[in-house]
């Protein structure tokens, strides 16, 4: 990366590192053995996971994704698996029936409260993205995350693909106070995928973040930063202790579940489904 005045090569006080841990993890298996070992010592309730490929090949084949959803005219981007993968794991943890009430967190033009619709019958199935329109505006939530304008005891599922890891600053910790306070009594948080690493990690984009002029918000301390050009201005990876410290500590009311997914590679050679987090309310 070349050098420029006005991307630091510390931050809080730290060198920046380069790359994405992502592709530390995925070639080194041992890596992901090391997490599980900590997770049963810290007795964090895990499980491996094997995705059903021959269902998911039939969920493909039966669901309509509108072309603009990572595609276009000349076809799909590899990206497309990984996304219509999150949301046919997603519902095989929750198969929702009709009075199930959904939070699809973080959005954005995801068509899954559609498909959630159309297979499931659900009639009651919010999007919420803090780019939407502030407020409620039909089913869509313009908000964020850490602030849920819903009643106490009122959600059965929500879901969050592939967002959680953007939360900046406290937002995560705010976000999953929020969960425990609006999930009814047995309701699921899905998170998928979970960004669980061997080292805590804060990923920033330098140069999308100085042409955006963005300062993301960082309260992570012991987290390693790294530059890496994923034109995302923010994503974080916890390792265990920090999922602890800053997650699980201030839970009163929801059971964690993480799933280590053994298989993710055989939908794609591009899908990242490693860990599944489920959060469910007591």
């Amino acid at each position: 990366m070349p050098v420029n005045p006005f991307i630091p090569r510390k931050i809080n006080g730290s060198r920046v590192r380069r790359g994405h841990i992502r592709v530390e993890q995925e070639t080194n298996p041992q890596l992901d053995d090391l997490i599980i070992k900590e997770l049963t010592e810290n007795r964090i309730e895990n499980y491996s996971y094997k995705i059903d490929i021959p269902a998911f090949k039939k969920y493909l084949a039966g669901t309509f994704y509108p072309q603009d959803y990572y595609g276009n005219q000349n076809g799909r981007d590899d990206n497309f698996i990984e996304k219509a993968l999150e949301h046919f794991v997603s519902l095989q943890f929750l198969s929702p029936d009709k009075k199930s009430i959904l939070v699809d967190i973080g959005a954005g033009n995801s068509p899954f409260s559609a498909i959630v619709q159309e297979k499931f019958g659900v009639e009651k199935v919010y999007c919420l993205d803090k780019n939407f329109a502030e407020g409620l505006h039909e089913n869509k939530i313009g908000c964020i995350a850490s602030h849920l304008p819903l009643e106490d005891n009122s959600i059965d599922a929500m879901t969050l693909h592939c967002s959680l890891e953007h939360f900046e600053g406290s937002e995560d910790i705010g976000f999953f106070n929020e969960a425990e306070r609006v999930l009814k009594r047995g309701g699921k948080c899905i998170v998928l995928p979970f960004y669980l690493s061997s080292q805590y990690t804060v990923h920033l984009d330098p140069v999308n973040n100085l042409l955006k002029s963005f300062k993301p918000s960082l309260n992570d301390e012991g987290a390693v930063i790294r530059y890496c050009d994923s034109r995302q201005a923010f994503s974080r990876h916890y390792n265990v202790d920090a999922f602890q410290k800053r997650i699980l500590q201030n839970m009163q009311s929801l059971r964690p579940v993480i799933y280590h997914v053994e298989n993710f590679k055989e939908a794609h050679e591009d899908c990242y489904l490693r860990f599944i987090l489920e959060m469910i309310k007591l």
